[in-house]
């Protein structure tokens, strides 16, 4: 077997999160941030894929799902910060591309440290916030204050009477002051953004309160000499609290020069939620239109006002050819403007494509849509056309999704039925391979997850500290458990559910041998439905003692097919009388034992051809999602091998 050399780093974009809420907490030196892989490919046809976030509830899958937004946003909240008394790191998150032996990251920088001048950049806002509220006290509101300035403790504290004023205006007593006041002295990154939005809350309510009272009028007439005044120094502090917010959580590039794959650092990543448009939302009178149709004509170009305008001139005219007009030219642009763009979207095979037409009568406005030249009602498509259409005219046109943008669903299809569910998602997956998306969803329906693409789970694993990681090389056997199970608890199911009963199951080495045996089995099927029968599951190696004892467990007969080499020849010998089948490549019917690997069925220019690297499992995973796209490519003789090695699976 000719070895073409082994990938020290994948291609791959995940986003590294340390310290966020409950993931990827760095307490002790054991500890490590928690990685999201994203994708394996980085080339834009190589990018689409659908992750399935799966765990017990309270695991973290909302919290991984937050940290994406923030990601995108670049910003991050109080409620995001680490909710563990004893530990107070502040949350970072940091997008990176490898490429071969190359990487790059994008960070949203949150740790500073002491000496750094972003501490000093951080005070001097502090001190330009404190300035302008000592205005707004001189500017009227300070004789208010200064009258209710009473308090013993406060003149304790031998503060000034702008700080006395701030007080007051606060409602904190001396100590709190105290507090606040060392807060910002030590100048904690952490204290000084509380101390901040506490300031900021408390100066809108106090200028809130005060715009409000009318009880003194001497205070109430010099309010309103200075009423403009406040508000632009209340405007003001509003923007420093966005500049601040910036300053304090900001994207720091590092790593080499890739400019071609600068997009996929700052992707777009925006969370969908589905508002379901219905046939009867496809109609409209032109003065009250359908959200739908106010899409459909901002998309056009057009606002929706001016529907009540055209339909004015007919009125007041009496000429109905100004709705024909309005409408051919509608119809004129739509082939360039919708049409074309949804059925690429969709992938629509030629003839079957879909096609949408505007028609106005005397009091209502249509858009038809039809298939060909057939009108069709929206209500009674499948469950993944009318996701799509939902996802088309509230999403993809506001929202300009390009290859690599990441879209984030929570717990999407919990109202479909099983089928709906299965539809779904086998559509989610093909859109965001056609158009190079990143469907990031979290899960608990097992009608979400096929056996056939493991890789699309992303496991999160919570120690009994709380802190979480998130696993996703998966194998169904760990060292001393079946590894499924904490997707079977997270999904609230038995394993026979995602698992048919009349499903034939094959326990392979590992996941590379899993995704390659999958590959071909889902390219044959698609002409042969009996090899559908056969569901693959990887083990993650047979050097584990216990891997036997732990299959019957699994499965009451179970298969392993095994290499044939010396670890695969060791556990074949020590399966007598475990209940355990285990086949090796080497009894493939009249190959002679030439078999050694899985991976000797390719051929060598094959492997070559999709750089298909030794054992790595990012290669073959790509290799599983192109399948169909590589099958012309795929060298009859690597076809016939796997052919061979499936239907003597099948009937073993």
């Amino acid at each position: 077997m000719t070895n073409i050399g082994t990938k020290k780093n994948a291609n791959t974009r995940k986003l590294i999160i340390s310290n966020y809420r409950n993931i990827g907490i760095t307490f002790g030196k054991e500890d490590k941030p928690a990685e999201l892989v994203l994708n394996r490919g980085l080339k834009p046809d190589e990018l689409g894929d659908l992750l399935l976030l799966v765990g017990p509830n309270n695991s973290g899958k909302s919290n991984a799902l937050a940290a994406l937004e923030a990601f995108g946003s670049g910003t991050v909240g109080n409620d995001d910060f680490p909710d563990f008394m004893y530990w107070d790191q502040l949350p970072d998150l940091v997008m990176k591309i490898t490429n071969d032996n190359i990487e790059k990251s994008r960070k949203l920088l949150s740790k500073v440290d002491k000496k750094s001048l972003q501490k000093t950049d951080l005070k001097a806002e502090l001190e330009a916030l404190k300035s302008d509220l000592e205005k707004i006290l001189k500017e009227g509101i300070k004789l208010k204050l200064e009258r209710e300035v009473t308090s013993k403790e406060i003149s304790k504290a031998k503060l000034s009477d702008n700080e006395k004023g701030i007080l007051t205006s606060y409602g904190f007593d001396s100590k709190s002051l105290s507090e606040l006041k060392r807060e910002f002295t030590n100048n904690t990154q952490s204290n000084t953004y509380h101390y901040y939005q506490d300031v900021k809350l408390a100066l809108e309510k106090k200028i809130n309160e005060l715009e409000t009272k009318d009880k003194l009028t001497d205070i109430e007439n010099n309010i309103k000499k200075n009423s403009s005044r406040e508000e632009v120094l209340k405007k003001d502090i509003g923007k420093k609290t966005e500049e601040l917010e910036a300053s304090s959580f900001h994207y720091v590039a590092n790593g080499n020069e890739m400019p071609e794959y600068d997009y996929l650092l700052s992707p777009k990543i925006v969370t969908y939620k589905q508002v379901p448009i219905t046939q009867n939302n496809l109609s409209c009178k032109p003065n009250e239109p359908s959200d739908f149709m106010k899409n459909i004509l901002m998309i056009m170009g057009i606002n929706a006002s001016n529907l009540d305008n055209i339909y004015s001139q007919y009125v007041a005219k009496r000429q109905k050819s100004y709705l024909k007009k309005f409408a051919d030219d509608l119809n004129k642009d739509v082939p360039k403007i919708i049409t074309d763009r949804f059925n690429k979207m969709y992938y629509c095979k030629d003839g079957e494509e879909y096609r949408f037409e505007f028609d106005l009568d005397a009091d209502r406005v249509y858009v038809s849509l039809y298939r060909g030249d057939v009108p069709i009602d929206l209500d009674k498509q499948s469950t993944g056309f009318k996701w799509f259409f939902d996802f088309f005219f509230n999403f993809v046109y506001k929202e300009e999704l390009k290859p690599g943008d990441i879209i984030i669903m929570d717990e999407p299809a919990t109202n479909l039925h099983v089928s709906g569910q299965i539809e779904l998602r086998d559509f989610l997956k093909e859109t965001a391979m056609k158009n190079g998306l990143t469907f990031v969803i979290s899960t608990h329906s097992p009608f979400m997850v096929n056996c056939d693409y493991l890789d699309e789970l992303r496991l999160m694993v919570r120690d009994k500290r709380g802190f979480v990681k998130i696993a996703d090389k998966f194998d169904i056997v760990s060292e001393s458990a079946d590894k499924l199970d904490p997707v079977l608890n997270g999904l609230t199911i038995g394993r026979h559910i995602l698992v048919g009963p009349k499903q034939k199951v094959i326990f392979t080495e590992g996941i590379t041998d899993y995704d390659y045996l999958t590959s071909f089995k889902l390219l044959f099927a698609r002409e042969n439905n009996e090899y559908k029968r056969l569901t693959f599951l990887p083990v993650g190696g047979v050097k584990n003692d216990k891997l036997l004892s732990i299959l019957t467990e699994i499965n009451s007969s179970p298969i392993l097919l095994v290499d044939s080499d010396g670890p695969g020849k060791d556990i074949q010998k020590g399966s007598d009388g475990t209940g355990v089948n285990v086949l090796s490549l080497a009894e493939v019917d009249g190959e002679k034992g030439q078999y050694k690997t899985i991976e000797t069925l390719f051929t060598v220019e094959d492997r070559e051809r999709f750089a298909l690297y030794e054992k790595d499992w990012n290669c073959a995973s790509m290799f599983k999602r192109n399948i169909f796209e590589n099958e012309k490519t795929i060298s009859d003789t690597t076809k016939n091998r796997f052919r061979k090695v499936l239907d003597w699976l099948l009937d073993v």
